[in-house]
C-alpha cells in the first residue's frame, strides 16, 4: 500500500479492501490535522490580527473624531469671549464717552437746556448717591422746574437723549398746576434727574491742583 508516495507494508489479518480502507482514513485524519495546523490556525491568526487592526483604526477615529469636537467646542468658546469681549469693549466706550465727570457737568448741561427752552428752575435739591461701585456712581439730582407743558415734555425729551447717560427712570414726578397769581398754562414739576458719572474719567481727568502733586520749589 502506498501512503504519501511511500510504500507501507501491513501485516494484518484484515483482507485488502479492508486495508485499504483503513489507510484511506488515517490519510484524511492526517490530512485534516495538517490543514488544522498548517491552513485553519494561520487564516484564524490573520482574522484576528484583521480585527485587532481594525478595532484600533475605529480607536484611532474615535479619537480623531473626539479631539476634532473638542478643537470645535474650543473654537467656539473662543469666538464667543471675542464677541462678547468685543461687545464689553464697545458699551465700556460708549459708557465712557456718555458718563458724566462731576456734578457740576450735569448741573450746567440741564441749566443751558433749561434756558435754551425758557424753563425756570426753581430748586436744585442735595445730590443722591444711589449706587457706588469702582466704575461708576449713579446719582439723582432733585429739581424743581417751572414752565408749560410743551417745553417740558420737550425738556424731558432733550434730556433723556441727549448723548450724555441722563435718565427719569425711577424718578417720581410731582406736578402742580400755579396759583391764580401765576402765569396762565404754567405748572411746576418737582422731578429727579438721574445720571452715571464714570469715576476712572473723574480721577484721571482731575487736574492737579497748583503747588501739589510736584516737587518743591
Amino acid at each position: 500500500m502506498v501512503l504519501f508516495g511511500k510504500e507501507i507494508k501491513l501485516e494484518t489479518n484484515m483482507s485488502p479492501k479492508e486495508a485499504k480502507l483503513s489507510l484511506l482514513i488515517i490519510s484524511l485524519a492526517v490530512v485534516i490535522i495538517l490543514g488544522y495546523f498548517q491552513i485553519f490556525i494561520p487564516i484564524m491568526d490573520i482574522k484576528n490580527l484583521n480585527n485587532e487592526i481594525e478595532m484600533k483604526k475605529s480607536e484611532k477615529i474615535g479619537e480623531e473624531t473626539k479631539k476634532k469636537a473638542a478643537q470645535r467646542e474650543y473654537d467656539d468658546r473662543i469666538q464667543m469671549y471675542n464677541e462678547q469681549n468685543e461687545n464689553y469693549l464697545m458699551s465700556k466706550a460708549k459708557f465712557d464717552q456718555s458718563s458724566l465727570i462731576d456734578d457740576t457737568s450735569l448741573k450746567l448741561m440741564v441749566a443751558e437746556m433749561a434756558e435754551e427752552l425758557g424753563i425756570k428752575i426753581v430748586e436744585i435739591g442735595a445730590v443722591e448717591v444711589i449706587e457706588e461701585n469702582e466704575e461708576y456712581t449713579k446719582k439723582y439730582f432733585p429739581y424743581t422746574v417751572q414752565s408749560d407743558v410743551n417745553r417740558l415734555g420737550r425738556f424731558f425729551y432733550w434730556l433723556e437723549n441727549s448723548n450724555q447717560l441722563v435718565t427719569f427712570k425711577g424718578s417720581p414726578l410731582d406736578i402742580q398746576l400755579l396759583d391764580s397769581q401765576g402765569v396762565l398754562g404754567q405748572i411746576t414739576v418737582k422731578m429727579k434727574v438721574g445720571a452715571y458719572f464714570n469715576e476712572v474719567r473723574t480721577v484721571e481727568e482731575k487736574p492737579v491742583e497748583e503747588g501739589k502733586g510736584g516737587a518743591n520749589e
